[in-house]
């Protein structure tokens, strides 16, 4: 459906425009019913022919994608705080599981978009020791992270060539580690993880370069210390219309997070940024 562009101020000025010159025409004198064959109609829009309704129906796009990100940041458990760096081959090189898509879902102006994330790194490492009789010592690292990125919205604008909707929302946190060594006569083996809760705000923008590309732009902000103290991200992808089901994305995501907490388990310091290249598909069931 082709959305007109006037807003609905101007929508109301064209509807305002009709009901004058409808007034005027009757306060001037009432032609007869043979003179009315003769009389041109009025071509006035009115507010019911510029306005078209609301799609009723819902349209909803599924995405897969793969997010190849360099990661680098601060982990800590009270006070011993260690700063870490990864390429995106470090973690494909220790990658185990994943599970990462995209939601989006539309009705008329309203907009529901869900992401999910859900990435486990392995590793093992040996190391000799000077120990007699224990010539070597076995570590296995590993960690996992889960995000889950529910937002609603609603759409401000929409033209020709460019849509923008404004969106809200929580990003869930899950995050954790753990070492164990082997054999471990001293109980050195860690594990520890948390979870939080942030709440965000931004914005989606949609630019159709043609029938078959779109480019999108979207980032959101939020933490405010109800769960970690600064949470953001922002991405763009290019889609590529193959068919009227399926299309091609790629794109770039970056995100942050600076979590800081402090319970009975000890202090807790998570200070990451994630960023790197996104492909993925699409599919339209609507």
């Amino acid at each position: 459906m082709i959305r007109t562009r006037f807003g609905h101020k101007g929508l109301i000025g064209v509807a305002l425009v009709g009901l004058s010159f409808n007034a005027l025409a009757k306060g001037e004198e009432q032609p007869n019913s043979s003179d009315n064959a003769s009389q041109p109609q009025s071509t006035v829009p009115t507010a019911t022919s510029t306005a078209p309704d609301p799609d009723p129906d819902w349209h909803v796009n599924l995405t897969g994608y793969l997010w190849f990100p360099g990661t680098h940041g601060l982990i800590g458990q009270n006070g011993h705080d260690v700063y870490y760096r990864a390429s995106a081959g470090d973690l494909l090189s220790n990658f185990r599981f994943g599970l990462m898509g995209f939601v989006a879902a539309e009705r008329g102006r309203f907009v529901i978009l869900t992401d999910l994330m859900w990435v486990r790194l392995a590793a093992n490492k040996q190391l000799v020791t000077p120990i007699p009789g224990v010539p070597q010592l076995t570590a296995q690292p590993k960690a996992w992270m889960f995000i889950l990125t529910p937002e609603f919205g609603y759409q401000l604008f929409s033209g020709e060539k460019i849509k923008i909707d404004a969106i809200g929302g929580l990003r869930y946190w899950h995050v954790g580690s753990s070492v164990q060594f082997s054999p471990s006569y001293f109980g050195f083996n860690f594990s520890r993880s948390d979870n939080w809760a942030d709440p965000v705000m931004g914005a989606r923008i949609q630019v159709p370069l043609s029938p078959k590309i779109v480019v999108t732009i979207m980032g959101d902000a939020g933490g405010y210390g109800a769960g970690s103290q600064l949470d953001y991200q922002i991405a763009g992808a290019v889609g590529l219309k193959l068919s009227e089901k399926w299309a091609l994305d790629a794109g770039y995501r970056y995100l942050y997070t600076n979590y800081l907490t402090s319970n009975n388990r000890g202090n807790f310091v998570y200070q990451t940024v994630m960023s790197g290249a996104v492909l993925g598909v699409t599919y339209s069931l609507k």
